[in-house]
């Protein structure tokens, strides 16, 4: 069955809707290639706990769809023509000096989450953050209780999912770090 653009013409008498029209929907559901949306609804169509769906592709469109995590959160996702699915939105990202977002990527290699956050440190003192389950790159940076950044900072050590921020102060400071992994 392939999707008729012709259906109904201005002329088509209401009576004879449903089978104009029901073909067309058969069509839509049944992803035919044919069919190709200018708009789509982004609703939930069922839940990935009890069956991922992911749409077949169009060999001609990207498709973009909705789905649910297994905790019931919506998530966003593209694919492209050649089937390959690029997972767009996780969670809801941080507005705050402290945080977290979501970076768009591969949704079948793991998506990579960019992790900050502003924090005190005592003179001389060490900071261990546990910010994500992988992290793949630190960067740390410090102002100290006068203003004036001349302070020292540098990560003594990162492994698996934290690392260890130290500063070299005369003073309490403040440090500015973001991490970015999985």
């Amino acid at each position: 069955m392939s999707f008729d653009v012709t259906q109904p013409t201005d002329t088509t008498k209401i009576r004879n809707l449903g089978t104009v029209i029901r073909p067309n929907w058969a069509a839509i559901e049944q992803a035919d290639s044919s069919f190709e949306p200018y708009a789509i609804n982004y609703l939930d169509r069922t839940a990935a706990a009890i069956v991922p769906v992911t749409p077949a592709n169009i060999a001609t469109s990207y498709i973009q769809f909705c789905k649910q995590d297994v905790s019931g959160n919506t998530e966003m996702f593209v694919e492209d023509v050649s089937g390959n699915v690029t997972q767009m939105t996780q969670g809801t990202p941080t507005n705050s000096q402290n945080g977290s977002t979501f970076l768009p990527g591969v949704a079948a290699t793991g998506c990579i989450l960019f992790a900050w956050n502003r924090q005190s440190v005592a003179n001389g003192g060490m900071v261990t953050v546990s910010a994500l389950t992988t992290i793949y790159n630190v960067t740390v940076t410090i102002e100290d209780a006068s203003g004036a950044p001349t302070e020292r900072v540098y990560i003594k050590s990162k492994a698996g999912n934290k690392f260890v921020i130290t500063t070299a102060s005369g003073n309490a400071a403040v440090i500015y770090w973001q991490a970015i992994g999985v």
